[in-house]
């Protein structure tokens, strides 16, 4: 499907899948002011050197609610999803098990503000931000959860570039890089609230060593190591707040929903108690 110079389709209850492009959005390739909206849509076994299931860029605004987005494959980036300069919206969907060789293997966003919401982002690979890449823009990133990515190089969760996101309750956790498992982040400043960050193998937060010093702020979440879960290089500061903590969250584990807490976790009603703003779910 293409979607160019101000198109606006609706399009419900569909399977977009097994397509191949050359160059870009194997399953969507969305430009040029169109603003398509998606409900209930598969994006499955497609393929492209760059946005492999969707491609979006110069001003387009796509919104996605209850939209799946698996097995995507990218010769380069954004194995599930990539959107430069876009206004991208997504709600209620999934995004796993995407593969991308370079940046962005769930998905890539760059440049405008963006919002994703309820949303489990699982299973992708990538060199970098295997879960999330997120470069140039301040996206809002809110009840969602990252999980089992994997990037051959840096920020296996989520890689932050030269960025102002805002991460409100998140569970990131089982994500593995070579750096930054959890968070990498590079010249980039962001708060993060009533968010789990555990069981990452080299770091829940790194900074990168060189450029323009990073920051983080942490309140009412729960950080493996704390302290010592946080590497800034002496490149950057961190804010440790109040209501954070460093305990076990005691998922229910399993292969239904195995990110739910469990009854006694530690977690359990030591989020902020001021939830103005933050869209948590019902």
């Amino acid at each position: 499907i293409c979607c160019y110079s101000n198109s606006h389709p609706v399009i419900d209850s569909s399977n977009i899948w097994s397509n191949t492009a050359t160059t870009y959005g194997g399953g969507m390739y969305c430009s040029a002011n169109s603003s398509p909206t998606l409900t209930r849509l598969s994006f499955k076994y497609n393929n492209a050197s760059t946005g492999a299931g969707m491609y979006c860029s110069n001003n387009s605004n796509p919104a996605l609610d209850q939209v799946t987005i698996v097995n995507n494959v990218a010769e380069h980036s954004g194995g599930g999803i990539y959107a430069p300069y876009s206004n991208l919206s997504i709600n209620r969907s999934v995004i796993s098990d995407n593969q991308s060789t370079g940046k962005g293997g769930g998905v890539y966003l760059s440049n405008f503000t963006s919002s994703v919401e309820n949303t489990i982002i699982s299973g992708n690979t990538a060199q970098d931000g295997a879960g999330l890449y997120i470069s140039a823009s301040a996206p809002r990133i809110v009840n969602c959860e990252i999980t089992q990515n994997v990037a051959s190089q840096f920020g296996g969760g989520i890689y932050m570039s030269v960025t102002e996101p805002e991460l409100v309750n998140l569970t990131i956790g089982d994500n593995t890089a070579e750096a930054g498992s959890g968070i990498f982040s590079y010249r980039s400043e962001t708060t993060v609230v009533n968010t789990i960050l555990w069981n990452e193998p080299y770091n829940e937060v790194f900074f990168k060593l060189t450029g323009t010093p990073s920051s983080i702020t942490f309140a009412y979440s729960d950080v493996q190591g704390a302290d010592n879960g946080i590497v800034t290089n002496g490149n950057g500061t961190y804010e440790w707040l109040e209501g954070n903590i460093n305990s076990d969250p005691a998922f229910e584990g399993g292969t239904l929903n195995p990110y739910v807490l469990t009854v006694g976790s530690p977690c359990i009603e030591a989020g902020t108690p001021d939830t103005t703003g933050l869209l948590l779910p019902y």
